[in-house]
C-alpha cells in the first residue's frame, strides 16, 4: 500500500491534538466557540426580516 501524503490517520491524529490543546486552553475555547456564537446571536438578532415596515410605491 503506498503512503499518501494526507492520511485518514494523520487527519485523526491531528484533529485529536487540535481538540486536546483548545480544550486544555481557555482563551483558545474563548476564541473558537464562544466569540463565533456570540457574533451568530448580535447578527441574527440584528437581521430582520419583516417586510411590514417597508414603503411601496
Amino acid at each position: 500500500m503506498s503512503n499518501p501524503i494526507l492520511s485518514w490517520r494523520r487527519v485523526r491524529a491531528l484533529c485529536v491534538k487540535e481538540t486536546r490543546q483548545i480544550v486544555r486552553d481557555p482563551s483558545s475555547w474563548l476564541i473558537a466557540v464562544v466569540i463565533p456564537l456570540l457574533l451568530l446571536f448580535i447578527f441574527g438578532y440584528g437581521i430582520n426580516l419583516d417586510s411590514s415596515k417597508l414603503r411601496v410605491g
